[in-house]
């Protein structure tokens, strides 16, 4: 029996120092700024008025309807943040999109966001030639009727996507679920050229990083808790005497 606990013991922690040494990170945030961000609104289309509103300080998503034309339109948002600054060893752990909603719809709304798979040029961009996105929506956000406040979408598997470069970075679209023909369910928010900079889009990335210090001593470790654990063994072993 002693045998056993012994060999229990030496085995739990050779699992425990393997598991250990196998690797350390350290985590950091950090906060990224579009680089480009625009909306493109279908509003005026049918009069072949295709206007452009990147340089506008701020962004429409949804549903909304002019009074005055007697005419229904759509808004959808485009935004697109560089990732060059992360360490390409960087693990990332996790990434945001976050929109300052200043103008909220009349009702609680569903805001979805794509994955942009084209590319696109801020002050040019409009309806008719907006890029294309993928059909399978990348994340969800409730939209409530409260203005003045954050909203966030989590784009954390994008963000690794194009951090690996496994395919190009074109940013990022978000539009209302249900683009129908209604008043009011259109949600406002601040473009990066809003003079008030906390308020501006925002990326808040969290990756992790290797630490080479603690991970060029880890066969050290390995090696020594090994020998310590053969040498326990060996103690045992000569002191364990078997009952006749």
């Amino acid at each position: 029996m002693f045998k056993r606990k012994l060999l229990a013991l030496v085995f739990t922690s050779l699992l425990l120092v393997l598991c250990t040494a196998e690797g350390h990170s350290s985590q950091s945030t950090v906060v990224l700024q579009p680089v480009a961000d625009t909306y493109a609104n279908s509003m005026y289309v049918r009069f072949n008025v295709t206007s452009i509103y990147g340089t506008l300080s701020a962004m429409f998503i949804g549903n909304a309807y002019d009074p005055v034309i007697k005419v229904y339109g759509h808004g959808r948002a485009f935004i697109r943040f560089d990732l060059s600054a992360i360490p390409p060893e960087a693990k990332i752990v996790s990434a945001y999109l976050m929109l300052y909603m200043y103008f909220a719809p009349n009702r609680s709304t569903i805001l979805d966001a794509y994955t942009v798979t084209a590319n696109w040029v801020e002050k040019s961009l409009n309806w008719t030639n907006q890029p294309p996105t993928t059909d399978r929506i990348t994340c969800t956000a409730s939209v409530p009727q409260t203005s003045n406040t954050w909203i966030s979408w989590d784009i954390t598997d994008d963000a690794k996507v194009w951090h690996s470069k496994s395919a190009p970075n074109y940013g990022t679209m978000i539009r209302i679920r249900e683009e129908v023909e209604a008043e009011n369910q259109a949600a406002g928010f601040y473009s990066k050229e809003f003079v008030i900079s906390e308020y501006c889009p925002r990326l808040e990335l969290t990756y992790s990083l290797d630490d080479p210090a603690f991970n060029a001593g880890a066969p050290i470790l390995i090696a020594g808790a090994v020998f310590a654990g053969f040498v326990l063994l060996l103690i045992g072993v000569r002191k364990f005497k078997p009952v006749s």
